[in-house]
């Protein structure tokens, strides 16, 4: 019976996992609304490549490496920060 038992806990699926709302993993800058394949680009230069990278960087290397606004660049970064909550 013991044998039966464990043969039949192995075929078990893996319950599935789920993320916490508001977590996010670390995905690539062109994730955050508003920076397509050319300010991600830009920005990899600058070796802002992550979406963890963005939310750590200053408003004005981030502007600069992109070539937007200081209040582009802030929008961006807030982005990148709340997606880790």
């Amino acid at each position: 019976r013991d044998r039966f038992i464990s043969v039949a806990i192995s075929r078990e699926p893996e319950p599935p996992a789920f993320r916490a709302p508001g977590t996010a993993t670390d995905g690539p800058v062109d994730t955050i609304d508003g920076i397509g394949p050319t300010f991600a680009k830009r920005l990899g230069a600058a070796g802002i490549d992550t979406v963890s990278r963005l939310a750590g960087a200053s408003p004005d290397s981030v502007a600069e490496a992109a070539g937007v606004s200081a209040a582009r660049a802030r929008a961006w970064i807030e982005q990148a920060s709340t997606r880790g909550r």
